[in-house]
């Protein structure tokens, strides 16, 4: 499955909602590898890394070669499809994140897995005839696959993250016109490897924020967090990690795979008031609150285990915070469900439900 975040405005859903966003995004990086896309609506076929990528047609209507991506993009309101394969669109009314004189990227900074997409929009200060497409990384070291992107139009493309997500790095989408000049107009996406609960914080992309601390051996039970001082801070785009070993540590404690604690905030969106239930799976202890009140208990150190909450909450945003820690190595688990409707069945929170928090 992949999942599509695009900023044109959806029809209404319980999965889908609309954010107003203006974060900072660098422009002018150096490139190292890219790849560019030419022509009205019909990129390039161009090989990166082994990754071939072709497709388009008229209409904004394209495919991706290696089984990315089989279907159409489009429809009535812009919004599009995904062949067979379901997709949760996240929509991103316009806020400017990312300018200079030549014009600006209209999208914010978010978090994609495996052959995850998204659309970018960028505004120009002139309209140009025509441009082309490059992708990049400052990851230096970096030499495998960047994805592949797909013009839609001189203002908007599709980028498609690669199938198999190697390493966590950012990605930066940029603007080139026809005579090769660069204008320095950066979006930008972070792929994030399966390996690695979360990626470094800059400030500014989407998720869960997650402060990392370290504990001490034998730790029973979850810590008073907010007494302690983090070691480092990730950004989660969702909840999602199944039993599994981990030996990846995170960024500046590459070596901290066993005793340490999380503390998750975020905000949650909820399209309508419901009696939402949650169900979280974790090895070894787990909090969740919502608006401040703890609705799942699943603490102590424990092998895989579930545990379920009900609340009532209004539509809109709502507070959200999950404690966990980790006691001995190697194997980890924190999975976060939920329900809207008891007839339904749980899945897992998608990206597109939290935001950063409130500063």
């Amino acid at each position: 499955m992949k999942t599509l975040m695009s900023m044109r405005t959806p029809r209404a859903s319980s999965t889908v909602f609309s954010l107003v966003l203006a974060l900072a995004i660098g422009c002018g990086r150096e490139n190292t590898n890219f790849v560019e896309t030419s022509g009205n609506n019909t990129p390039a076929s161009s090989d990166v890394a082994g990754a071939t990528q072709t497709g388009g047609a008229a209409d904004g209507v394209g495919g991706v070669a290696n089984g990315v991506s089989d279907g159409a993009f489009g429809g009535a309101d812009g919004v599009g499809g995904a062949g067979n394969s379901s997709s949760t669109i996240s929509s991103i009314v316009k806020g400017i994140v990312s300018s200079n004189g030549n014009g600006a990227c209209d999208v914010s900074s978010q978090i994609l897995k495996d052959a995850q997409q998204i659309q970018f929009s960028w505004t120009y200060a002139s309209n140009p005839s025509a441009v082309k497409f490059k992708l990049s990384t400052d990851d230096v070291s970096y030499s495998g696959d960047l994805g592949s992107i797909i013009k839609l139009d001189n203002d908007a493309a599709l980028y498609t993250a690669p199938s198999k997500i190697t390493k966590s790095i950012k990605i930066f989408a940029g603007v080139i016109l026809e005579d090769g000049t660069d204008l320095n107009v950066n979006c930008s996406v972070n792929l994030i490897a399966a390996s690695d609960i979360g990626i470094e914080d800059d400030g500014s992309v989407q998720g869960l924020v997650g402060n990392v601390y370290s504990l001490p051996v034998n730790t029973p039970l979850l810590p008073n967090f907010d007494l302690m001082t983090p070691l480092s801070i990730i950004v989660a785009p969702n909840l999602d990690v199944p039993n599994r070993a981990f030996d990846t540590g995170f960024p500046g404690v590459p070596d901290l795979v066993e005793w340490f604690g999380i503390k998750f905030t975020a905000k949650i969106y909820v399209p309508a008031a419901c009696d939402c239930e949650f169900k979280m799976t974790s090895d070894d202890g787990s909090n969740l609150y919502v608006d401040g009140v703890r609705i799942i208990d699943n603490d102590g150190t424990h092998a895989v285990a579930t545990k379920t909450g009900t609340v009532h909450l209004a539509a809109g945003f709502h507070d959200f915070r999950v404690d966990y820690f980790q006691g001995p190595r190697w194997y980890i688990a924190l999975q976060l469900f939920w329900r809207q409707n008891a007839s339904d069945a749980f899945t897992v929170i998608d990206s597109s439900s939290f935001t950063r928090p409130t500063p």
